[in-house]
């Protein structure tokens, strides 16, 4: 498996000679090209505790913007509330990432990585993204008193919109 191309549909596009699109697969997006005002795209990440706001606006263009959080799947035991990212070391659900929003050259990579980064945490995850050339994420935390906390890898804020 070739992590690296983009996937087959976005090919088809490419060779049909179309010069920008927004693939959205599920919530993993791939932004293809510059649509006629000239301006990159505009992917919102949605605030992982409030899903009518933004938390931010990116603009981005020939990449994917992949997030996983703790919000979208979740279920309930007990009166507790587990999301669906487990921690394979521990066989837990994953506890202190809530959102992971990691931009790639592929969908494929993107999303793989964001999950990997919601098992590491915000730490080591963002020491795996720095790994890999040309590869952003924003990991978001909560705090004790339910702040959220965000951090980002050495390039992420050139893809940021202003508030």
């Amino acid at each position: 498996l070739d992590l690296r191309t983009p996937k087959p549909h976005i090919a088809i596009l490419k060779a049909e000679g179309l010069s920008a699109a927004i693939v959205d697969v599920s919530g993993d997006i791939y932004v293809h090209g510059v649509p006629p005002s000239g301006e990159p795209f505009v992917i919102g990440i949605q605030h992982p505790r409030d899903s009518d706001t933004l938390l931010l606006r990116l603009r981005v263009t020939d990449l994917a913007v992949v997030t996983s959080g703790d919000y979208q799947r979740k279920y309930e035991i007990k009166d507790r509330t587990f999301n669906h990212i487990f921690d394979p070391r521990t066989g837990w659900p994953v506890a202190e990432a809530v959102s992971v929003t990691v931009l790639a050259k592929t969908a494929t990579l993107a999303d793989a990585l964001a999950t990997a980064v919601m098992v590491l945490g915000s730490r080591a995850g963002l020491e795996l993204i720095e790994a890999y050339p040309d590869v952003e994420a924003l990991v978001v935390t909560c705090s004790p008193s339910g702040e959220l906390l965000l951090f980002r890898s050495s390039g992420f804020a050139k893809y940021e919109m202003p508030p």
